[in-house]
This record gives structure tokens, C-alpha cells and sequence, in this order.
């Protein structure tokens, strides 16, 4: 995943190779913290929700330095979604009524 992360960055160095461990998996970990199981864990659209958040926090490492990306927010959040969903269908516990 390291590599899939610095190609993603567009990072051609090792000099943040730890921090980028380090986001890689907090990001694991906060993702799959929005899902009921792992059912999704393998999946493109996981991976890539992953190198979206990895590509926030590491673009935006201080709570004052850069501004905030809404789209990039938003995207994330209709990803995330998405999982949850998918996820609650493929359990049976989709919470759509029509």
C-alpha cells in the first residue's frame, strides 16, 4: 500500500516513508471504523477512500496550515457512504424503507 500511497502523492522519496505508515494505518483504521464488518475491506472503493483520506490529512497536516477541500469532503463522505450501504444490503440490514 506504501507504494499505491507515494504514487497517489506523487512522492519519489523515502524521507516521509514513516508518516506516510502512519497514515496509512490510522486511515485503515478510521475507514473500516465506519463499516459493521469487513465485507468491504478489499474492495477498490475502500482502497480508494483510503488515499483520499491519506491525501487530506497528509496535504493538511496542522490544524492551521491549508484550507479545508469540501469537495474532496464530500466525495469521501458519498464513498463512505456507499460502503456503509452496500454493506447493510449484503447483511440484510439495510435501513431503506420504501
Amino acid at each position: 500500500m506504501l507504494d499505491k500511497v507515494k504514487e497517489y502523492l506523487k512522492i519519489d522519496t523515502d524521507a516521509e516513508d514513516n508518516y506516510l505508515k502512519t497514515l496509512i494505518t490510522a486511515t485503515e483504521q478510521y475507514v473500516s471504523s465506519g463499516l459493521d464488518n469487513d465485507s468491504n475491506k478489499n474492495t477498490a472503493l475502500f482502497e480508494n477512500a483510503q488515499l483520499m483520506l491519506i491525501g487530506m490529512l497528509y496535504n493538511n497536516r496542522g490544524l492551521t496550515e491549508g484550507k479545508e477541500n469540501s469537495t474532496l469532503k464530500l466525495i469521501f463522505n458519498a464513498i463512505m457512504l456507499k460502503l456503509k450501504t452496500s454493506e447493510d444490503i449484503a447483511n440484510g440490514t439495510s435501513t431503506n424503507e420504501e
